[in-house]
């Protein structure tokens, strides 16, 4: 089994132009895929460097101090050989035109924006491991965001399965570290 982790930064909004309440313009979604004969060594590896920089949760850049950045970035650099990612970065505003222009309709929903950038996701998997012919089985853990409903997001990935690809979903709160 492949352990996949996932996690968004910007924003599901669609306020572009409100100053005082103006959403981001990007929505970023990147996930780590780490076979399970190395899942330990690389949570080892990730927590003994939490500890080197005292920190109880997990990294966030925002949060993070630049010389915190430096030295968790290193490690992910040493730990590359360990894992493959998909980093997904989608540009609201031109979805929000495409949309507006294609359909006449308002703007997207935060679900509607999730629901597209998760079928590029998949088609991004399915491109990661072509010509595979064997099962491939991934735990897809989402650290869980409150204006999503997961259960449509859940069912928009094993509608898009196929045959050799068997998806394992898990909702994980902000306060359960999934990695």
């Amino acid at each position: 089994m492949i352990e996949v982790f996932i996690d968004e930064s910007g924003d599901l909004g669609n306020n572009f132009y409100n100053d005082e309440k103006r959403c981001s313009y990007w929505f970023i979604m990147t996930a780590i895929f780490v076979d399970e004969n190395n899942i330990d060594y690389v949570v080892n590896e990730i927590n003994n460097t939490k500890k080197k920089l005292n920190r109880k949760k997990n990294f966030h850049f925002k949060e993070d101090k630049h010389t915190q950045r430096i030295i968790f970035l290193n490690k992910i650099a040493t730990l590359n050989k360990y894992f493959k990612s998909i980093t997904i970065a989608l540009d609201k505003t031109e979805l929000a035109n495409i949309v507006q222009n294609i359909a006449n309709k308002e703007l997207l929903s935060a679900q509607q924006i999730y629901e597209h950038i998760m079928h590029i996701f998949i088609k991004e998997i399915y491109y990661m491991y072509h010509g595979v012919t064997n099962d491939i089985t991934l735990q897809l853990n989402f650290e869980e965001n409150k204006t999503i409903d997961y259960d449509k997001i859940f069912t928009l990935i094993n509608n898009m399965a196929k045959d050799n690809f068997n998806f394992k979903t898990c909702k994980c709160t902000k306060n359960t570290p999934i990695i």
